[in-house]
């Protein structure tokens, strides 16, 4: 949205429609982003639509003068069924059931086709749980001859020594645990008991096969004071990655709103954790901060401009990513169910 074809209520408005939060908090909310950034130098920002809105299609490259455009997104997440065992409080989907119609293998196989040949880069598999499909490690087996990096989410709960073995045969390079707190506290964010347990198992089942792990956080005011103990756990465990998502309320997550949702008090003090925690891990695991920017507590910006240049602000969500639900549908990301751009079975 923020391409100069809106104003800045139009743009409210909106984030007012596809969150389903009053205008009261939106307004806190943008007006509160916008001063934190323009504090800390990193836009500059106006209350006027432009005359040519901006093609995000494209990147001008300043040393050419020219435009190089992406034929396609890089990466795609594809949610290849709500069908999930989980309850769990923040989902974005409400998984639990199937959609109605969800697409077929021949025609996640011909969509495959269709983003190998335009070069997508990177494909993340969700759900629901995906391997609650019977066909989940032919997509993958599929998928991983279109030469396209594959990962996938999982809760963990369905891995087995078998599930290992049929893994092991696709070219699968990562596999994304979800983790929301230790113990009980997973087990009761989640709604099954014994999925904390379960989703350990798993992780060492992958890790004694050399499969890559990152595991996922949703962060919410639950367990934002865990934070520290999921990171060091994610140490002991082998796995690569630890990654934070903030909790955004849609979905299911929107009638937990008020239990979950953190507030920028909460933001700044684990960017203060998480910018500690990062040095005494460098070197064994790697922190994907989504929504957090702990160097914004450090001087560099203000003193190197290339070098804040050079870090990842931003959402790549519809200009070099996108999201595709179970029935084909293209969105954006997960967090804009309504904000549909197309769909597979259309194209």
């Amino acid at each position: 949205m923020c391409n100069g074809a809106y104003n800045l209520r139009e743009i409210k408005d909106r984030l007012e429609e596809d969150l389903y939060h009053s205008k009261e908090y939106i307004d806190h909310l943008v007006e509160e982003t916008l001063q934190r950034f323009d504090n800390n130098l990193l836009l500059k920002w106006e209350n006027e639509k432009l005359d040519k809105p901006y093609d995000f299609r494209y990147s001008t490259d300043l040393h050419s003068g020219g435009k190089s455009h992406l034929s396609a997104p890089i990466g795609l997440i594809w949610e290849l069924t709500r069908a999930c065992n989980f309850k769990c409080e923040h989902c974005f989907s409400s998984s639990g059931l199937p959609r109605r119609r969800e697409l077929t293998t021949e025609e996640i196989k011909t969509a495959l086709d269709c983003f190998a040949d335009q070069k997508v880069f990177y494909i993340n598999f969700t759900g629901g749980e995906p391997i609650l499909r019977d066909d989940f490690f032919d997509i993958l087996d599929y998928a991983s001859k279109k030469r396209i990096s594959i990962d996938f989410s999982t809760n963990g709960f369905l891995i087995n020594p078998k599930t290992v073995e049929l893994l092991l045969q696709t070219n699968v390079f990562q596999v994304q645990v979800s983790l929301d707190g230790i113990g009980d506290s997973h087990d009761n964010f989640r709604g099954v008991k014994g999925s904390f347990q379960r989703a350990l198992d798993a992780i060492k089942l992958f890790r004694k096969a050399n499969i890559n792990v990152a595991i996922s956080t949703t962060v919410n005011k639950k367990n934002m004071v865990e934070i520290p103990k999921l990171i060091d756990l994610s140490v002991d465990v082998g796995a690569s990655v630890f990654k934070t998502t903030m909790f955004i309320p849609t979905g299911r997550g929107k009638i937990n709103r008020q239990k979950l949702a953190i507030d920028s008090d909460d933001m700044h003090k684990l960017a203060l954790i998480i910018a500690v925690k990062e040095k005494e891990v460098s070197g064994r695991l790697i922190l994907e901060k989504d929504g957090f920017y702990p160097w914004l507590l450090e001087n560099n910006y203000a003193q190197d401009p290339d070098w804040m240049r050079s870090q990842n602000v931003g959402c790549s969500a519809g200009t070099s990513s996108l999201f595709v639900t179970s029935d084909g549908n293209v969105t954006p990301c997960p967090f804009l169910p309504s904000f549909i751009v197309g769909n597979l079975l259309q194209t």
